[in-house]
């Protein structure tokens, strides 16, 4: 069984404190849930690579009872922080029984991907900070397992159909004002012609 409640609750807490969103299964979950096949098992983060960015981040999971890894290296006290470059993502482990081990995994290089321009794709669900459709499109764009580009696809699918409702909405706004001015300048031209007699 995954500890959801202990992802989502650090999940929250990071993206509140840290450069960073939530995307994956478990983003995907609270946005957009018709387009999983199986529920999330772990907790994906994209962060900014700035240093200190990712200093706190590990710092703040290792305060909460994670034990961080780079490519299976602990990090520990001392740790050179230049090996992260070209290592891609961190991840954070905790052992909570009954549950599966709560697995949090932060990304910070993708492939072809300004972190940057993908963070400033994020919209909030239930407190935390997660990447919007058009980030989720980006991100899983350089996805290479058949499951997130399907998952792709179903987004822009739905992105599409959003916005042909989004149209049509519009097109009815705008057709009632138009008939509403249309009928507030009949009466006011009815008020001027009795004014008028």
């Amino acid at each position: 069984m995954t500890p959801y409640i202990e992802l989502k609750r650090m999940a929250a807490e990071l993206t509140k404190r840290f450069d960073c969103a939530l995307f994956g299964s478990l983003g995907l979950e609270l946005t957009y849930p018709d387009v999983l096949d199986n529920p999330p098992s772990d907790a994906d983060l994209v962060a900014g690579n700035e240093r200190e960015n990712l200093k706190g981040i590990i710092q703040f999971l290792q305060a909460n009872g994670y034990t961080v890894y780079s490519w299976e290296e602990p990090i520990v006290k001392g740790f050179d922080m230049e090996i992260l470059s070209g290592r891609f993502y961190i991840r954070g482990i905790k052992h909570i029984p009954p549950y599966k081990p709560a697995i949090i995994d932060v990304t910070y290089e993708l492939k072809g991907i300004d972190n940057r321009q993908i963070l400033g794709m994020t919209t909030t669900k239930e407190g935390i900070r997660v990447l919007n459709i058009d980030g989720y499109i980006l991100a899983l764009g350089i996805c290479e397992k058949a499951k997130h580009l399907q998952e792709r696809e179903l987004l822009i699918k739905r992105k599409s159909t959003m916005q042909e409702k989004q149209k049509k909405e519009q097109t009815l706004l705008f057709g009632t004002k138009n008939k509403l001015t249309f009928a507030t300048q009949n009466q006011k031209r009815g008020c001027n012609k009795r004014m008028r007699k």
